[in-house]
């Protein structure tokens, strides 16, 4: 369900708007606004889970025992 929104932009923000509608092809400025948020919400959480990787392949390395060679 859609839930109506009002947001004020400034001139950059329209700039950006009409750089993605014409990258993209996508005809109207709140169907642009959804898919930035949707798109850098799905960045968000591939960068999230990299972290988390990295932070456990450390934890992992930190725990492992030291060889004598």
């Amino acid at each position: 369900m859609k839930k109506k929104t009002t947001i004020y932009l400034d001139e950059q923000d329209r700039a950006a708007i009409a750089m993605l509608k014409e990258h993209y092809g996508v005809t109207s400025d709140s169907d642009t606004i959804r898919l930035a948020l949707r798109l850098l919400a799905k960045q968000a959480k591939g960068r999230k889970k990299h972290e988390q990787e990295a932070e456990r392949t450390q934890e992992h390395i930190a725990s492992a025992p030291l060889s004598n060679s």
